[in-house]
């Protein structure tokens, strides 16, 4: 029994199986076999492949170094600004602080004050009932 050659494993002709049939081997048609083509073809094709992939990688190089310039740009322009914003916050938070101090400070004045006034209402008061009482 024969063994059918790999050319004749993937054609599909029906008398790929008898012994003796021969069918040509297929190709893609933009492919040549590389007995076909002489070295110096194949060394010229990738020294041209290679230097394409060269531009490619040098146009994706500047590409990229340019857009990490003004990402690292805006990125710095954005840090100044949020230092910026952070100290205008802290000076308003402590401005806050002191005037809340203040308030608080007013606040226990004004109540002492007016315990005082009380206190002094109550003396006059007392004072009066005692003079009418000692009359």
């Amino acid at each position: 029994p024969a063994v059918p050659s790999p050319a004749r494993r993937g054609s599909h002709d029906g008398d790929s199986d008898k012994p003796g049939a021969t069918v040509a081997a297929e190709q893609p048609p933009d492919m040549t076999p590389v007995a076909i083509r002489g070295a110096d073809e194949i060394i010229a094709a990738v020294n041209i492949s290679t230097r394409d992939l060269d531009v490619q990688h040098d146009a994706v190089t500047v590409a990229l170094m340019a857009h990490v310039h003004a990402r690292s740009r805006d990125f710095f322009q954005a840090s100044l600004m949020f230092e910026e914003l952070t100290k205008e916050t802290r000076g308003a938070l402590n401005k806050a602080d002191e005037t809340r101090a203040d308030v608080q400070d007013g606040g226990a004045t004004i109540v002492h004050s007016f315990l005082r006034i009380a206190q002094a209402s109550r003396r006059r008061r007392n004072g009066a009932a005692l003079l009418a009482a000692a009359e």
